[in-house]
């Protein structure tokens, strides 16, 4: 039976929700910026439903499988929105537009973009496939996590949501620092270059919101359109890598996850239209958290190990 102090959120979960909230609330509080009057009746429903999961988590808490079930989906559920919200709202910062020097570092490792999207045009089931994948990660996330739950225990369950939530943030607050208009709309190759590939469903309808976000103090958001905004790094690719490393153990789920977060990532400069140092490092970004939180699980459990008494001298 799992340890209940090993199934507890560590409180920066809690500290990073709340954090991101405020700042969501003072930001839309203190700019012009606002959110669509018909979504505040949404955020207020999601809250009350997350306390509510949280409420029938803790009264379950002896019961691992059930604790993690309902809090992981609140956990999931509130920081959704939270993270959509702050990431609009960080790209109205006027940082400087990154393309050029993205471009330039996937130049720098030989990688040729159009070449890329070229080459899955001309393989339209591989094309098909790969944007199933990519459109679908919020889908087969939540199956992955019932999954987890089911055949690897709460522990897993635990570990995916809290390398997902670490990533998401992470990955707002670098991306900030590099918008970009994304590598369709940087090479802009003439539509009559392709078959199967449309400019309009492969990241483009990104550009249009950036300039708004950039240009108009008075931008409402729609909760109902928030895409990703962020190029680098990749949060498909990070969550592709961690979904791979959290189905560890179990063969046929390893397989399967490996096949479908692989399909994904192969298809990131096509639909999320990345540049290859996007997907470098998102790879970089979740690799990195897999080693900082595996160091913290061996901490932590050295630390719960009972003391051994040094041997007497001589004995």
């Amino acid at each position: 039976m799992s340890d209940e102090r090993s199934l507890d959120w560590p409180r920066w979960v809690w500290f990073a929700l709340a954090g991101v909230a405020a700042v969501d609330v003072l930001w839309l509080a203190l700019t012009p910026l606002s959110l669509a009057p018909k979504d505040i009746p949404t955020l207020v429903r999601t809250v009350l439903l997350c306390g509510v999961l949280l409420g029938g988590a803790y009264h379950f808490r002896q019961r691992p499988t059930f604790f993690m079930l309902l809090s992981g989906i609140a956990i999931t559920l509130g920081a959704w929105p939270l993270l959509r919200i702050l990431n609009h709202l960080t790209m109205t910062i006027p940082m400087p537009i990154a393309d050029g020097s993205l471009a330039a570092a996937d130049a720098a490792i030989g990688f040729d973009w159009v070449s890329y999207v070229l080459w899955m045009d001309a393989h339209p089931f591989l094309l098909r496939a790969t944007e199933m994948a990519y459109q679908n990660l919020t889908q087969y996330s939540s199956a992955a996590f019932l999954l987890l739950l089911v055949f690897k225990g709460p522990e897993r369950a635990r570990e995916f949501v809290l390398l997902f939530l670490a990533a998401a943030i992470l990955t707002i607050v670098l991306g900030m620092l590099m918008p970009a208009r994304a590598a369709m709309a940087h090479y802009a190759p003439p539509p009559y270059l392709f078959d199967h590939v449309l400019a309009g469903k492969t990241g483009t309808e990104c550009v249009r919101l950036l300039e708004e976000l950039r240009s108009d103090p008075f931008h409402v958001l729609d909760l109902q359109h928030l895409p990703g905004m962020v190029s680098i790094p990749s949060f498909h690719t990070a969550m592709g890598v961690i979904l791979i490393w959290c189905s560890r153990g179990k063969p046929l789920l390893f397989v399967l996850s490996l096949a479908i977060n692989m399909t994904m990532i192969a298809g990131t400069p096509v639909w999320g239209a990345h540049y290859a140092i996007d997907i470098l490092a998102g790879t970089a970004l979740a690799l990195g958290l897999i080693l900082l939180f595996n160091w913290q699980a061996a901490a932590i459990l050295a630390a719960r190990l009972p003391q051994r008494t040094a041997p007497l001298h001589g004995v």
